[in-house]
């Protein structure tokens, strides 16, 4: 008993901890709770007490709450001064992960959250996979998640607002923000934020690759290199893009555009194989009438 660590048995009691010495922890993905979440947890509790124990470690400013964060809340709201605690020695590591998995097994926790926590996680591991099991989610789903981070701020208040419902917010994270934006101005002109207006909004943007001769061709455009691995071309990362009609499609018309004009000017000079070519695509721009002749 002599060689026993003190620390030990009061890591795993629960232990009764000052209310006013636990703060939320930096790695809870859950940033804002919407208005009366809390009601019926408050009104629980306040009957029943807090029955599940937080679990916390020691920080820099007091106890960190990795998970109960609710309870936590709920239990300051009321005025509480004591709340049920589990103390746990947690690296920064351990700490991220326990408070993401407690989260995102809460249906509560909005997309945008969940997205910007697994994005979180995979700058710490580097590997989608890693974060995968962590979370104990689908592939598909942490990725849709993830890709929910590149909406531009309109598209993300319009979701938090629930104007933009999750399905139509996945379709429009896939496009560039420039294109976000230009679709965002069209479904506000037209009044409409359906899925299947969005859709058939970001399907102009989208440009279909299974006949194009360039697709491995790494000097036709140096700075953008080849489709061959490209992340916005829909074959190369079917969890994300499985519902795609047009199986080979490029989702940045601008890159595609330029790799068309400079494999059309390479074949009139005969450098490539010979297309039919019109003026007709923009100004001093070649653009295909007979497409792709191989």
């Amino acid at each position: 008993m002599a060689n026993q660590d003190p620390m030990k048995s009061f890591i795993e009691e629960v232990v009764q901890l000052p209310v006013k010495d636990l703060v939320r922890s930096k790695y809870n993905p859950r940033h804002a709770l919407p208005n009366g979440s809390l009601d019926d947890l408050q009104a629980s509790i306040s009957q029943q007490g807090i029955i599940d124990p937080l679990i916390v470690r020691v920080g820099e400013k007091g106890f960190e709450v990795l998970c109960g964060d609710r309870r936590f809340q709920a239990a300051a709201h009321l005025k509480m001064e004591w709340a049920p605690c589990l103390v746990r020695g947690y690296t920064d590591d351990q700490a991220h992960q326990i408070a993401l998995i407690e989260n995102v097994q809460r249906e509560t926790l909005h997309p945008l959250d969940e997205g910007q926590a697994y994005l979180d996680l995979v700058r710490v591991h580097g590997d989608i996979d890693k974060v995968v099991s962590i979370a104990g989610k689908s592939k598909t789903h942490v990725l849709k998640r993830v890709q929910l981070c590149q909406l531009v701020p309109d598209a993300k208040k319009l979701m938090l607002d629930k104007t933009l419902s999750l399905e139509a917010a996945n379709l429009l994270a896939r496009m560039q923000p420039a294109i976000q934006k230009e679709v965002l101005k069209e479904c506000e002109d037209a009044r409409r934020f359906s899925i299947s207006f969005i859709e058939s909004c970001t399907s102009t943007f989208m440009t279909d690759l299974s006949k194009v001769p360039w697709v491995d061709d790494v000097d036709l455009v140096a700075k953008a290199g080849s489709c061959k691995l490209c992340p916005k071309r829909t074959a190369n990362q079917p969890e994300l893009f499985s519902e795609i009609k047009k199986g080979d499609s490029c989702l940045e018309p601008q890159c595609f555009k330029d790799k068309f004009n400079a494999f059309c000017r390479a074949a009139k000079a005969g450098k490539k194989g010979a297309v039919e070519i019109s003026r007709d695509y923009g100004m001093n721009e070649l653009s295909p009438k007979a497409l792709y002749p191989y």
